[in-house]
């Protein structure tokens, strides 16, 4: 008798503190599944901040959280 059991889903928030964020695009460029992108769509005291493109690919890696200079992200598992 075999038993399956469903891979247990993952809940990740990327939380980015637009405060925070001096778009230099660290993030972006640093993560591994490109769930951040830069939101050409806001403009933030002469550049266009972060935001979060595609949740659904993280993997928490924090990547993103470690190397941001400004602190402005918090990956939360």
């Amino acid at each position: 008798i075999s038993e399956e059991t469903e891979p247990m889903l993952k809940l990740v928030r990327v939380e980015i503190d637009r405060t925070l964020c001096n778009g230099c695009n660290v993030c972006v460029h640093t993560c591994p599944r490109d769930v951040l992108a830069i939101d050409g769509a806001q403009w933030t005291g002469g550049f266009h901040p972060v935001k979060v493109a595609a949740i659904g690919r993280c993997t928490a890696c924090r990547n993103c959280e470690a190397l941001c200079p400004t602190h402005a992200i918090r990956v939360a598992v």
